[in-house]
């Protein structure tokens, strides 16, 4: 565990955890992660950011493209950011996509999904699709489309992946997540083994996040709990972890049901790394060694044959 690591886990416990148990409010919430964004997450030296809107069958999803100077432009990460479907947004995240497309070589997008308790489920999943299809319909080839997302986003791109499967559309060419929910029916064990080495969520709070979300919805909704809804092969998956997190059962199963369903799937636990501790890129040791080897399986599974433009 690198020096840096054991002083963001300090702090994450004694100051951030504590912070997110007392909240009151999503308006206070999405502030607070808004300006915690600008103030400690490090873009890359390289990085261009455009706004742009995609389209597809009557909706659109602003995004936006986050991506080094000269990337590869026929190939694209799509990418979902984290936050309980309630706070984050495409700044909260650019930095982080940015690198990571900048270390695929390829270009980043991130979609401004419509979050709750203003739009509840099944609007993400909806903006999802639509986001992905619009690729595939500006030009895009599903197999230089790579699909990732963090948390909450994490689960909305395995809630897409099954989604496309259903229907039997056009598969991305593969799928990261960085410790994914994917059980909204929070029946997995480590929400409670886990709630005291978790140092950033608070685990009591996770029944009313995932209820402002629902709206009444049923959260075993495969759109909503993608560990319900995989059952035939989908694109790759690399789903990273950590083993002191309260979701680390949701990465595990999620894991287990990629692999019955004859898919293929590669689950990287790490040891005493907070949630999503690859937001922390340029900074954090660990952060960054999470993304050369996200990046490694990306390149792994994208087109290598790609003219840069």
């Amino acid at each position: 565990m690198s020096f840096t690591l054991k002083l963001l886990n300090f702090y994450l416990r004694w100051f951030e955890k504590p912070q997110l148990a007392r909240i009151d409010t999503v308006a206070e919430a999405r502030s607070r992660f808004e300006t915690q964004a600008r103030r400690s997450f490090k873009s890359p030296p390289d990085s261009k950011y455009v706004d742009d809107v995609l389209r597809h069958d009557g909706a659109s999803v602003p995004v936006l493209w986050a991506s080094p100077e000269s990337p590869d432009r026929r190939s694209v990460l799509m990418y979902f950011h984290g936050g309980a479907y309630t706070i984050g947004s495409v700044h909260t995240h650019k930095a982080l996509v940015a690198r990571l497309a900048g270390m695929a070589g390829v270009r980043g997008v991130l979609a401004e999904y419509r979050l709750a308790p203003e739009h509840p489920f099944p609007s993400a999943p909806d903006d999802a699709l639509t986001s992905y299809m619009a690729l595939i319909e500006a030009g895009y080839s599903p197999d230089r489309i790579a699909i990732a997302g963090d948390s909450a986003g994490g689960g909305l791109a395995l809630s897409l992946l099954g989604t496309l499967s259903l229907r039997g559309l056009p598969m991305p060419a593969c799928l990261v997540a960085f410790s994914p929910w994917t059980d909204l029916t929070l029946s997995g064990a480590s929400i409670r083994t886990n709630a005291n080495t978790e140092v950033t969520l608070p685990a009591e709070r996770m029944e009313e996040i995932s209820g402002r979300y629902l709206a009444g919805a049923d959260p075993s909704d495969p759109r909503a709990s993608p560990l319900f809804g995989i059952t035939a092969p989908v694109s790759p998956v690399l789903i990273q972890a950590s083993r002191t997190e309260i979701l680390l059962d949701d990465a595990v199963r999620m894991a287990e049901a990629l692999e019955r369903s004859g898919s293929d799937v590669e689950l990287e636990l790490w040891p005493n790394t907070p949630h999503v501790w690859q937001i922390f890129q340029g900074r954090l040791p660990e952060a960054d060694q999470a993304l050369d080897r996200a990046a490694a399986f990306l390149r792994k599974h994208l087109p290598k044959d790609d003219a840069k433009t």
